[in-house]
């Protein structure tokens, strides 16, 4: 990378404060203050020793890094732990729309040939059948035959789907419901028909593939059938953009509360196996959501316990997070061991002035981001004093304010 000059006396090859305020990268990702890691890190343990709902909350306002942290801090510590997740970017408003994600990301052949395989392991799946295939592919062609009248086809249909309904409640022990087994042996023979989803096989209606009223019920054999396939501890979902549903006035009240009844399902399912929902939000998403089903909210976060809010917390915090990103261009050593160069080795007065633990990092990015243009549009001499930190930050954020208005 060439040099740009503008930046030598500053000790810096560039600007090293990303314009958006946030980045994800690829090696390293921006730091997250300490007390937020140590927040999750602990309701987290505290879940792990208790019984009842697993869901916590990540709260933070429009460019905090909530998706960053959801994917880097959370996923990664949940993998670390032996845990499949499963990211929802844009979560649907009805319960069976996470249904349809969930086995979309999976894909309908890897999922039904998953749940193939677990019966090859069965004494009794295949006793008196004709049909002991080699693999996936010739099962399904020896049910579809491409010669063989439409009523040996539905009798085919009909002999494997209960045979492995059987197999999915008795030995597999995937639920004890007699509609989902069959749900779930349907999903698995009819994919000889079709090897992909659509939307209707979601809804509640003739011929889906969930089961009717018994939510809760059908997701946990679900992801009791994935903890057996990928052989995990359990199974997470990270659901983000929430406030998509909670405060778009488009939806309604009636359809959000719709939503919310789909994560109370969510819950009940995360008591009787091991599921886990991590919710990330707006402040305004989390006063929605409270103001319409309060019950709702005091579950999701043990009330309020369980919530992990993303902001900076402390001028140490800062200071860690400021370092970071200077370090990256730096030129050389640091004058006088001064990590945050060219800004004053002392910035306390400039925090407590901007009440530093109530922004995000983004913000405070932001603000450093033009505090370094300006320095060099103005010529000023390094170190940056905090007197005109102040006077970017009050010129920059209150104009975002006044505009957000």
């Amino acid at each position: 990378m060439q040099n740009d000059n503008r930046y030598e006396q500053y000790g810096l090859i560039r600007n090293p404060f990303p314009v958006a305020g946030i980045a994800i990268e690829s090696i390293d990702v921006p730091p997250f203050p300490k007390s937020v890691i140590d927040k999750f890190e602990s309701v987290v343990k505290k879940i792990e020793s208790s019984r009842g709902d697993k869901a916590l909350a990540v709260i933070g306002q429009y460019g905090s890094g909530k998706t960053t942290f959801m994917h880097h801090i959370v996923e990664k510590s949940f993998i670390g732990k032996n845990y499949a997740t499963f990211y929802f970017g844009d979560p649907g408003i009805r319960f069976y729309d996470l249904a349809n994600q969930l086995l979309r990301q999976i894909g309908r052949y890897n999922f039904a040939r998953a749940l193939w395989e677990m019966s090859k392991t069965s004494k009794k799946i295949f006793k008196n059948s004709t049909l002991v295939p080699l693999d996936f592919d010739q099962y399904l062609r020896s049910i579809y035959p491409a010669k063989r009248k439409s009523s040996d086809i539905k009798r085919n249909k009909e002999l494997e789907i209960g045979r492995l309904s059987t197999f999915f409640k008795e030995e597999a022990k995937l639920t004890k419901d007699e509609e989902i087994s069959r749900k779930l042996a349907q999903l698995v023979i009819e994919t000889g028909e079709k090897p992909f989803f659509d939307y209707f096989q979601f809804r509640e209606v003739k011929d889906s593939l969930v089961a009717v009223k018994k939510e809760s019920d059908y997701f946990a054999a679900l992801i009791t059938a994935i903890m057996k396939m990928y052989e995990t501890r359990g199974v997470v979902f990270l659901i983000d953009e929430i406030e998509n549903i909670a405060v778009n006035k488009n939806i309604g009240p009636a359809r959000a509360s719709e939503y919310f009844i789909s994560l109370r399902n969510l819950l009940d399912t995360s008591v009787e196996v091991n599921f886990w929902v991590v919710i990330a939000m707006t402040p305004e998403s989390k006063d929605a959501i409270n103001g319409l089903i309060p019950p709702l909210w005091e579950r999701v976060t043990n009330k309020g316990d369980y919530e992990i809010r993303l902001t900076i917390g402390s001028e140490e915090d800062a200071i860690k997070i400021l370092s970071y990103w200077l370090k990256k261009d730096r030129m050389g050593k640091m004058p006088d061991d001064n990590e945050l160069f060219p800004f004053s080795p002392n910035l306390s007065g400039f925090f407590k002035r901007i009440e530093v633990s109530n922004l995000t990092p983004r913000v405070l990015v932001r603000i450093f981001f033009f505090a370094l243009e300006e320095a060099i549009e103005k010529n000023k001499k390094p170190p940056i004093e905090n007197e005109f930190l102040i006077e970017i930050f009050e010129k920059y954020y209150n104009e975002r304010l006044e505009k957000k208005e």
